[in-house]
This record gives C-alpha cells, sequence and structure tokens, in this order.
C-alpha cells in the first residue's frame, strides 16, 4: 500500500487572497452605488449639459429667427422693401457745353398673385421644420445619455458579478483545501 503525502496550505495567502477579494468587492459595490445614485438623480442635468454643447442647440434660435422673419415678411404691404432712385448726369468736368440731366425713381416691387399667401406657408413650414428638427435632436442626445449611463451602470454590475464569483470560489477552495488538510481522509 502507496501512502499519500497530504500537502499543507498556508492560510496565510488564502486569507490574503479573500481579503483582497473583499476590498475589491466592497470598492465595486461602493463605486456602484455612488454612480447609480448619481445617474438617477441628475440624468437630466447631465442631458441639459449635453444639450447646451450641441450645434443644434445653438443654432435653433437663429434659424427660429429667420423662419419668423420669413413668415413677418409675408405679412407687409409690398414684396420687398419700396426704393428711391436718383440719378444725376452733367457734362461740366469735360466741356462745360450746359448739358444736365436728372432722373428720379420709385420702385415699388409688388406681390404677384398667390405669392404673398405661398410666402406664408413658406414661413410657417421653416418654423415648423426648425422645431422638428431640434426635438429630433434632443430625443437623440437624450437616447444617447441614457444609452451611456446604462453602459456603465451594466459595467459596475457586470464587475461585481465577476468579484463575487471570484470570492466564493476562493472561499470554497479554501474550505475544501482546509477539509482535505484537518481530515484523516487520504485524497482522491
Amino acid at each position: 500500500m502507496q501512502t499519500t503525502k497530504q500537502r499543507q496550505h498556508k492560510p496565510t495567502a488564502v486569507l490574503t487572497a479573500m481579503a483582497l477579494g473583499w476590498v475589491l468587492l466592497g470598492s465595486a459595490v461602493q463605486a456602484q452605488t455612488a454612480n447609480a445614485g448619481v445617474t438617477s438623480l441628475t440624468l437630466a442635468a447631465l442631458f441639459d449639459q449635453a444639450w447646451q454643447r450641441q450645434p443644434e442647440a445653438r443654432s435653433t434660435p437663429l434659424r427660429r429667427e429667420a423662419a419668423q422673419a420669413t413668415r413677418r415678411a409675408a405679412q407687409a404691404w409690398t414684396a420687398e422693401p419700396m426704393a428711391l432712385e436718383l440719378v444725376t448726369k452733367t457734362d461740366r468736368p469735360g466741356s462745360n457745353q450746359g448739358s444736365r440731366e436728372a432722373e428720379v425713381g420709385v420702385a415699388l416691387p409688388l406681390w404677384l398673385p398667390g405669392e404673398r399667401a405661398q410666402k406664408a406657408t413658406l414661413g410657417d413650414a421653416e418654423i415648423q421644420a426648425v422645431e422638428s428638427r431640434r426635438r429630433a435632436a434632443q430625443l437623440q442626445l437624450a437616447a444617447t445619455v441614457r444609452d451611456t449611463s446604462d453602459l456603465q451602470n451594466g459595467w459596475y454590475i457586470h464587475l461585481r458579478r465577476v468579484l463575487t464569483f471570484i470570492v466564493h470560489f476562493i472561499t470554497c477552495h479554501h474550505f475544501i483545501a482546509l477539509h482535505r488538510c484537518h481530515s484523516k481522509m487520504p485524497a482522491a
């Protein structure tokens, strides 16, 4: 009959590994709870900060103002502003024969039939398009902020699960090793 050699496991190495696992698990849980509280409380604030940095947020007031100017132009009496024209001609610098000419003109651009209503409709459509683009950009940004927040929370949850598994594995392995060392049963 052959005798089996029993290995003595050093409890300090196992205890050190267990302590390290518990420290990592504790820091991961603490980071997760700290991050989860911030994310759930300030998701709207994150969105507001991100929206202020978007080019659409900066250009929307200017686009809205341009669309409203188009709408106001349709309410004017003339298609374009009135113009006064004054032209003079003389021969004084050259021959001084007394020739002079003066022209006075008034330009009054009138609306063509249906043009005024079309311009008003165009102004209304531009205002709606500006608001639709703004809302679409906000929804897209909100989805990005939400997905980023979910991704970060998912990472912390995954880290917690992995660390819990490692601690459980080390604990079970330590228990089995201690049980084999202290029992009189031969190892299989």
